[in-house]
C-alpha cells in the first residue's frame, strides 16, 4: 500500500472490495488530521511597523531657512492645478519634498552606555569582596565542623 495525498493504492489482486473502501476511509481519515495539523502549526505573520521618518523642524527657527522653505512651498503650490481631483495628494507631495529638500531629516540622537567603566569597576571590586567574605565563611564552618 502507498499513501498518495488522500487515497491509498492497493495491490488489486490481494485486496477485496472492503478492503479497499476500508482503507481509502482511513486515508481520508488521515489526510483530514494532516490538514488539521499543518494548519495548528501555522506561524502567525509578524507585521513590522516601519518608522515614521521626522523633519529636522529645528532648522525653521531660523529666519533664511524658514524664508527658503516658505518661497520653495510657493512656487511648488502655485503649480498645483486646482481643478486637480487628486489635489490632496499634490499638495502632500508638495509639503514633503520641500520638507525633505529645505530642512532633512531629524538625526538619531547617540545615546550615551547604558554601562560605564565605573560600574564595570564597581562591579569586579563587589565580587573581589564577595569572594574574600565567602572564603572566611568557609574557614570558620570548617574550624566549626572540624573543631566539634
Amino acid at each position: 500500500m502507498l499513501f498518495y495525498g488522500a487515497a491509498l493504492v492497493v495491490c488489486p489482486a490481494v485486496a477485496d472490495e472492503t478492503t479497499i473502501l476500508f482503507n481509502v476511509t482511513i486515508a481520508y481519515i488521515l489526510y483530514f488530521y494532516v490538514c488539521l495539523m499543518y494548519n495548528k502549526a501555522k506561524l502567525k505573520k509578524i507585521h513590522v511597523k516601519t518608522r515614521q521618518r521626522r523633519y529636522n523642524v529645528e532648522l525653521l527657527k531660523n529666519a533664511e531657512t524658514k524664508q527658503d522653505y516658505c518661497t520653495m512651498l510657493q512656487e511648488k503650490a502655485a503649480n498645483i492645478d486646482d481643478s486637480s481631483t487628486i489635489m490632496w495628494s499634490d499638495i502632500k507631495e508638495a509639503y514633503t519634498s520641500t520638507a525633505k529638500k529645505v530642512l532633512g531629516y531629524k538625526q538619531k540622537q547617540q545615546r550615551a552606555p547604558w554601562i560605564t567603566k565605573e560600574v564595570l569597576e564597581l562591579s569586579d571590586e563587589r565580587k573581589r569582596l564577595k569572594a574574600v567574605i565567602n572564603r572566611s565563611v568557609r574557614e570558620v564552618q570548617t574550624r566549626l565542623y572540624h573543631h566539634t
